[in-house]
């Protein structure tokens, strides 16, 4: 064996200000444990690769969203809002953005970049052009068929459905 697929995050990136972010961009200064942690592997690898000749592709992904999807605040609301149609917890102010990628389109990408990319570390952002808000999804997922009018949103002031 002498090639590696590793899975990292965008969060490498922190708070990116600029969407879809290059796969050069500055790298903030790491206040994220897991975010850290990846960087450190990615560095590794890369060394790894260099060292004893191996081929690598590092993807560095946003959130993924599609069919066995189990968290993340989509996720989370759905299962709170089919418990109890007439409250929704949210943690922060709703103005966090997220980013996602269909799962079948993930594994596209993976696949065509495993196949094209021939340069001993490969690195690639796996991600779409745009982002949402939390606050933008509560929106798109209270208009459900679970959507109760009048109900509220705890956790902060806003109130959505009435």
């Amino acid at each position: 064996m002498s090639r590696i697929a590793f899975s990292s995050t965008g969060s490498v990136y922190g708070e990116a200000t600029v969407i879809p972010t290059p796969e050069d961009a500055p790298f903030p200064v790491q206040t994220s444990l897991y975010a850290a942690s990846k960087l450190a592997a990615e560095g590794l690898i890369a060394a790894y690769c260099e060292g004893f000749g191996f081929q690598s592709w590092i993807f560095r992904f946003v959130s993924i969203l599609g069919e066995r999807y189990t968290h993340g605040h989509v996720v989370d609301f759905y299962k709170q809002l089919r418990q109890h149609p007439e409250l929704l917890r949210v943690l922060g102010n709703g103005k966090q953005r997220k980013s996602y990628l269909e799962v079948l389109d993930c594994v596209d990408a993976i696949l065509l970049a495993v196949r094209e990319a021939t340069s001993r570390v490969n690195v690639f952002n796996l991600g779409v052009d745009g982002f949402c808000e939390v606050d933008d999804s509560i929106g798109w997922i209270w208009r459900g068929p679970w959507a109760r009018p009048g109900a509220g949103v705890h956790g902060r002031r806003a109130r959505l459905g009435g």
